[in-house]
């Protein structure tokens, strides 16, 4: 019981430390965020100061009056109407330049220098308007020495300014640049003590404090401290510097953020300043709560500790005994007897339904045990079925595929042979043979007077001639349709062979490897697809090497992983649909180290590299198909001992595929269980 004492106390006491803590974090984190707050409230009060400046500059560049007085060179007229305008607007600068940038005028407060606004001169006289914040040198007025002489006294100074182009007659006719003073700015601070809780003090580099909302007691007072303060955030050069500030034992929160020039540099710093006194009495009085709750708690938490102590110790006690037995003597006939509620009795009736399912379960296992061989010989068998079916349905869909190219090549040869027969039907021939045979009576009506006929007779003098042109025009005829008779001879040829090479390369129900030369495999896949690659256009190159080993494999099934591959290379060229990029489909063939390579590469849409090591993934497919083909071209590489890979810079950049099968001599003479069944396998689906 004691024991309990001393670790609730010891709880409560960390509770209530830890709960301090977070008090603490959080009170400072959320007069931080107001503080922020507030910051970007400055900020945005600064802008759009700012923005009021660009707006006045950009509308007075539109007045008609510095538009006409610009262009006409009247610089008085021009000088007067701006002075009025800076003295309406309490404005502390402005310039003038004409459209080489040339200063025409400008207030005489601020020095000219050669780069001063140069660069937002030239941008501007580019139709870019600007602004930002800079530092000059201002004259605020001077003063006559003893001897007489003027002295100026100019000073840096804080401005803030703005540049816009002036258009004439649609033209860019020159610049207008204002400018206001951050120190006599009063509209900073009006609307920072309206919108803004913490005080806002402005300090300038070199310079020290130049505005403020502090009262001129309090500001007098943190102006030493607050120039510390801002050298550290020089140093420092951070977008938002937060820091405590103490000054006769006041505590402040400072929020500081850098005001940078139109080049990019540091020249001042805005700061938002808040009392945090009132943080810590606040904070005080938390703990102060906090302490009392916690001593409550304490004396109430060791009473109640004490009653519930009595009442679960005996309930937990029998559970704890049964939870033995059962875990050394393995006694699943324990129960807790107890009618307990609240918390311990669900843990009794937890404990009790725990070893009933034990049992239960112990009992299910032992049975499951009893079955799971037979299951497993069942479930297997079912693979196998699905297997074969996978398998029919891809070798069926490889046969359909090579009958398709076959009907599609004869189709493309029966055309031709078509429009060459229409051809032939034409009546020219009989034609000529009527006009030959008119000739002819008319020579044979002249039989007599043949030679007055034809000697007199104007129509007599250009028979022969005329029966010359049609016996050559005769012979043109016939050329003609020999020529079509060649052609027509060509295609029934080439049909001829389209169907030789599919009797060739039918697939038949069962394996039958034989020795085979992998480049006529190769010539005889182009040849089948002939009709789809001269109807794309795409080119065909060929690098096969001369006395290639032969390869010890079923040829047929061979050939439709070749086709497959084909037909992938063109509907990949479909699919990249670039009618300004050259198509072409390549073809290599090389013997290296015992083994025979084949690599196909084409000029088509390509594969993204993360996409190439699903490709062959059972069902995978990027074009709608099936996703059977280079899943079981897959298998029936490997089950030949060799490998298949596919390779892409990427989309729109081409593949290449690269297989691998060892050499006829080099292929092992037994093959193991799981090699044969990929071989029954590799029937191909495209």
């Amino acid at each position: 019981m004691a024991t309990l004492v001393v670790l609730l106390a010891t709880s409560m006491f960390v509770a209530t430390w830890f709960a301090i803590s977070l008090i603490r974090k959080n009170i400072r984190r959320e007069m931080e965020a107001h503080l922020k707050a507030d910051s970007s409230m400055s900020w945005q009060i600064l802008r759009e100061r700012l923005e009021k400046l660009e707006s006045l500059v950009s509308l007075t560049a539109a007045d008609n009056t510095v538009k006409v007085t610009l262009d006409l060179g009247i610089v008085p007229q021009l000088k007067e109407h701006l002075r009025k305008i800076v003295s309406a607007n309490e404005l502390d600068f402005y310039k003038i330049t004409d459209s080489r940038g040339v200063c025409v005028s400008h207030s005489a407060t601020v020095s000219e220098g050669t780069s001063f606004l140069q660069e937002q001169i030239t941008a501007a006289l580019q139709g870019k308007p600007a602004g930002g914040f800079t530092l000059v040198n201002y004259h605020p007025g001077s003063t006559k020495s003893s001897a007489g002489t003027t002295i100026s006294h100019a000073r840096k100074e804080l401005m803030m300014v703005a540049v816009s182009p002036i258009r004439v007659r649609k033209q860019i006719g020159g610049t207008l640049s204002f400018g206001r003073l951050i120190a006599n700015d009063k509209g900073i601070i009006n609307s920072t003590r309206k919108n803004v809780k913490a005080e806002m003090v402005i300090w300038q580099k070199g310079t020290g404090v130049i505005s403020s909302s502090l009262a001129e007691d309090n500001f007098a007072t943190l102006e030493a401290p607050l120039t510390e303060v801002f050298d550290k955030a020089m140093l420092e050069k951070e977008q938002l510097h937060t820091t405590d500030l103490a000054v006769d034992d006041t505590n402040f929160l400072v929020a500081i953020y850098p005001l940078r020039d139109l080049r990019g540099n540091t020249v001042a710093f805005s700061t938002l300043l808040k009392n945090i006194e009132a943080l810590k009495t606040l904070e005080k009085q938390t703990i102060k709560r906090m302490v009392v709750i916690s001593f409550f708690g304490v004396c109430v938490a060791i009473v109640f500790a004490s009653l519930v102590t009595r009442s679960i110790s005996k309930p937990i006690k029998k559970t704890v005994e049964a939870m033995i037995a059962v875990t050394e003597k393995d006694d699943l006939t324990q129960r807790v007897k107890m009618n307990v509620k609240g918390e311990v009795g669900k843990l009794v009736s937890a404990f009790n339904n725990m070893v009933e399912t034990i049992r239960e379960s112990r009992a299910g296992l032992e049975e499951l045990a009893n079955t799971l061989d037979q299951k497993v010989k069942d479930r297997t068998r079912e693979l196998e079925e699905a297997q074969k079916e996978l398998v029919n349905k891809a070798m069926e869909a490889g046969r359909a595929q090579l009958s398709a190219i076959v009907l599609h090549n004869i189709g493309n040869a029966l055309t031709p042979v078509k429009v060459q027969t229409e051809e032939m039907k034409s009546g020219e021939l009989k034609q000529v043979s009527g006009y030959l045979e008119k000739c002819y009576l008319a020579l044979n009506e002249h039989i007599g007077d043949l030679k007055d006929y034809v000697n007199e007779d104007p129509r007599g003098k250009e028979v022969f001639s005329y029966m010359g042109k049609l016996v050559d025009s005769l012979k043109e005829r016939v050329r003609e349709q020999e020529s079509i008779t060649r052609k027509i001879d060509g295609a029934v040829s080439y049909i001829s062979e389209i169907l030789t090479l599919q009797q060739a390369y039918a697939a038949s129900e069962q394996e039958t490897k034989e020795r085979t030369d992998l480049n006529l495999l190769i010539k005889d896949a182009i040849l089948m697809q002939t009709g789809p690659l001269e109807k794309r256009g795409i080119i065909v190159r060929k690098d096969l090497a001369p006395n290639l080993p032969k390869l010890l494999i079923d040829k047929n099934r061979l050939m439709q992983v070749i086709v497959n591959f084909i037909k992938n290379s063109y509907e990949a060229i479909d699919e990249l649909n670039d009618s300004n990029k050259e198509k072409w489909i390549a073809f290599k063939s090389f013997s290296r180290e015992g083994s025979v390579w084949l690599e196909i590469t084409d000029s088509g849409i390509g594969i993204e590299p993360d996409e190439i090591e699903t490709i062959f993934e059972f069902g995978k497919s990027h074009k709608g198909s099936s996703g059977f083909g280079l899943y079981y071209c897959k298998m029936f590489v490997e089950a030949n001992n060799g490998t298949l890979t596919i390779n892409s810079p990427g989309r729109g950049k081409g593949a290449m595929v690269s297989v691998t099968l060892p050499a006829a001599n080099s292929v092992p003479r037994q093959m193991s269980k799981a090699k044969k069944l990929g071989h029954e396998g590799a029937r191909l689906c495209v």
